[in-house]
């Protein structure tokens, strides 16, 4: 466990605020911008939302002591609109953290969404989610390794996330999920043949 200054009732308080107006899951996108980098972008992301900045300026406080510094931002939201505060990290270092110092606390779907993370994170975490550049394909510029593409166990977890992520969402929602994790898996295989070089 990281922290070292968060108070149980502080930490008790931050899984209440997770759980009630918080968002726990990963997010999919495509970054086809070179061949050293994956053609699939899988981020872990907790987020929490309200319209009262106490609250998230407490979260943002209670971020810091677990050794987690949080995006923030203000949006406008709704008609008629009004400002919307954010504290967030996708940072698999960060929401590892929180979610290790949190997670006894959570309830229900966060909870098991928050295993689901962890167990992700541990697979992709250290060597075990790197591979060489071939010479043949290392143009001389950036990392010299690229992040392996995720294994059939971490698709898992993907998938069984991001359908608690959808409960009660339209039949459309659940389509485009759906279809990203299939994207996922497609553009997944076609990345690791760089493996059989």
């Amino acid at each position: 466990m990281v922290n070292q200054q968060a108070t149980e009732a502080e930490l008790g308080w931050l899984a209440g605020i997770i759980d009630g107006e918080g968002w726990i899951g990963f997010t999919i996108s495509k970054d086809s911008r070179s061949i050293n980098r994956r053609k699939v972008l899988v981020k872990t992301e907790i987020q929490i939302n309200n319209t009262d900045p106490e609250i998230i300026e407490k979260t943002s406080v209670i971020f810091e002591k677990i050794g987690v510094t949080p995006y923030r931002r203000v949006t406008m939201y709704g008609e008629p609109k009004k400002q919307v505060y954010s504290a967030a990290t996708k940072n698999m270092i960060g929401v590892q953290r929180l979610l290790s110092d949190v997670k006894k606390y959570l309830t229900g779907n966060k909870r098991k969404r928050a295993n689901l993370l962890l167990k992700f994170i541990e697979f992709r975490s250290g060597d075990r989610g790197k591979m060489s550049i071939p010479d043949s394909l290392y143009a001389g510029a950036g990392p010299r390794s690229l992040v392996r593409p995720y294994s059939n166990e971490e698709i898992s977890l993907i998938r069984e996330c991001r359908l608690l992520q959808c409960t009660g969402a339209s039949e459309t929602s659940r389509r485009n999920r759906d279809k990203q994790v299939d994207e996922l898996e497609i553009l997944n295989r076609e990345y690791s043949m760089l493996d059989k070089i």
